[in-house]
């Protein structure tokens, strides 16, 4: 219960990765979603990456609610770092598991990831996972300084997008100021 969860945060707070992987344990056997959340985000604020490797390689592991909350915390840190575990669980038969990832790298997706970003957008059927699949590209495409460069990449990412998916990324891209080239000008 939420005593349980009191007590553990309290462990995590006095620190060492024993306490961690104990909340990381109650995540993974927990069904109430509040004391989930409360665990997740109590880990999450510990200082450093071995709170974020932890997360990341228990992902797999956890329930769907733990999931969820695990995604939302390495993508409030920006654990660019873990963001294999979050690409994995983008093909979760869980949809809430599915959109909570797609949605995460927008923050930990970097611009090797553009082709992942682009199949990704490719197989996504619309709605929030298909509007976030083209902010994470976009997002991605501003990491790169170089404005040739990132140009280059935008350009690479429309002309792989499917059909629609091809104009929503060029308004999208527009949208965001990153040295925009319209497809309407290849």
């Amino acid at each position: 219960g939420l005593g349980g969860v009191l007590f553990r945060s309290a462990m995590v707070k006095r620190g060492g990765d024993t306490a961690v992987m104990s909340v990381l344990e109650f995540m993974k056997s927990s069904t109430a979603g509040d004391e989930i959340q409360f665990a997740a985000q109590t880990i999450g604020r510990i200082k450093g990456d071995t709170v974020l490797r932890g997360m990341a390689k228990t992902l797999p592991t956890m329930n769907a609610h733990a999931k969820v909350a695990v995604i939302g915390v390495l993508a409030a840190r920006k654990a660019k770092a873990q963001s294999e575990a979050i690409f994995a669980q983008v093909d979760s038969s869980d949809a809430a598991v599915r959109s909570a990832a797609v949605k995460a790298l927008v923050d930990v997706g970097t611009p090797k990831d553009m082709d992942k970003l682009i199949g990704i957008l490719n197989t996504t059927t619309g709605g929030s996972d298909q509007a976030n699949a083209q902010r994470a590209i976009v997002a991605v495409a501003e990491q790169i300084q170089d404005p040739q460069r990132r140009a280059g990449k935008v350009l690479a990412a429309m002309q792989k997008a499917e059909g629609g998916k091809r104009t929503a990324l060029d308004r999208k891209s527009t949208r965001s100021n990153s040295s925009h080239i319209p497809l309407s000008r290849m």
